[in-house]
């Protein structure tokens, strides 16, 4: 009689096959998993520049609109006046308010000074990145 081979796989080829797929699926997922944090902390930060450049941006667009040059005032270096506008940097909280409502969070630091007809705003995020413009107010 002829010794045939028989068809199938034995419990050590199927072990190895088992251990070789645990092995690439625990590596791609430590790459799934490292990646996905990555991005939460890159989009946290990004979300915190854009805080603090889109507050600039407001208020700078605020005193450009203003129809009374006068009506813009900084009584001090954390307040500033646009007509009927109050800002004020709140440091407990870490936000500029409007006419006290919260309006812009993740501010470490909040500047305004007017000399003559020239306003300087600074605004520096939590993460210490400065947002600065120096507009001159026109008459």
């Amino acid at each position: 009689m002829k010794n045939e081979r028989e068809a199938g796989l034995t419990l050590v080829e199927i072990l190895a096959a088992i251990i070789l797929i645990s092995i690439i699926s625990i590596i791609l997922m430590t790459i799934f998993s490292r990646s996905s944090d990555i991005y939460q902390k890159q989009s946290s930060t990004n979300m915190e520049i854009n805080d603090a450049a889109y507050a600039l941006k407001v208020l700078t667009k605020e005193i450009r609109k203003t129809t009374e040059p006068d009506s813009v005032k900084t009584p001090s270096e954390t307040e500033l006046f646009i007509g009927i506008l109050h800002y004020t940097f709140d440091e407990t909280n870490n936000q500029i308010t409007e006419n006290g409502i919260p309006k812009f969070t993740n501010i470490q630091n909040f500047y305004a000074n007017r000399e003559e007809d020239i306003v300087k705003i600074k605004i520096m995020n939590e993460h210490g990145k400065d947002f600065v413009a120096e507009l001159s107010i026109r008459k």
